[in-house]
């Protein structure tokens, strides 16, 4: 099973009492109720179910990373320690 996406907002929606107003992962989905219960609640214009392309696509851009990103995320330190420098004898 797959989360759930928020699309409350899209219909001017603030949520449902005890429920985050964001996309919920499977874990808790089925804490809050069940893929069913979330889906119909305010008449299903709260949450939906992601398309299947959607869940690939989500997947695959974890695990591809781009260069610049993972600069951002080692932070300055790692950086520093394949720094070289030149001296003036």
């Amino acid at each position: 099973m797959t989360g759930l996406r928020w699309v409350g907002s899209r219909h001017g929606l603030i949520g449902a009492p005890g429920i985050p107003a964001r996309d919920l992962s499977a874990e808790e989905v089925e804490r809050y109720g069940g893929e069913a219960h979330l889906v119909s609640l305010a008449g299903g214009r709260l949450y939906e179910k992601p398309a299947s392309s959607e869940i690939r696509r989500s997947r695959t851009a974890k695990m591809e990373r781009p260069a610049a990103e993972d600069k951002m995320l080692r932070g300055a330190a790692e950086d520093k320690e394949n720094e070289t420098w030149e001296t003036e004898d």
